[in-house]
């Protein structure tokens, strides 16, 4: 059985090699949280097509508020995939199934997407159908997770500054 939501840390090796992809040679990531939207594919679920309310972009003008992060938007290659989606989306073919290799070891249909901390390598995923509102909730979590363990850094700090 597997789970729909998952918790994570990339190694050094797979947060190299997806930025490197992600990020057209240039390792260093350009914001603090990468956001991967991935179609695997065409199964029963998606027929080929790709749309929904993920292309509202007032979600991600939402999250833009919230945090800094870069949106990428990923496919598995499959020669009769129809994008439906308005201008402005770029795709970006999984060249060597680096994110298909590092987050889907199994098929998951429609789609699914993952939110990156690129300061320290953890991630959240979700798996299958979502919409935009789960994106926000997964932000805002990952927010909230970066924020706790910050806050538990300095409180570490500052008591081994008195020891």
């Amino acid at each position: 059985m597997y789970k729909r939501k998952n918790y994570g840390t990339l190694s050094k090796e797979d947060f190299k090699s997806l930025n490197t992809f992600l990020n057209n040679s240039n390792f260093k990531p350009k914001a603090d949280f990468s956001i991967i939207q991935y179609h695997p594919g065409k199964d029963r679920c998606n027929g080929g097509n790709f749309f929904g309310n993920r292309y509202n972009r007032g979600y991600l003008k939402k999250m833009k508020r919230k945090m800094q992060f870069n949106n990428y938007w990923i496919h598995k290659k499959d020669s009769k995939l129809n994008f439906m989606q308005p201008r402005g989306i770029d795709w970006q073919l999984d060249i060597n199934q680096i994110v298909e290799n590092i987050f889907f070891k199994h098929h998951y249909p429609c789609s699914s997407f993952i939110i990156i901390d690129n300061r320290t390598k953890s991630y959240i995923s979700i798996f299958g159908e979502y919409g935009d509102y789960h994106v926000i909730e997964v932000a805002e979590e990952m927010i909230k997770k970066t924020k706790t363990s910050q806050t538990r850094k300095a409180y570490r700090q500052h008591n081994q500054s008195l020891h």
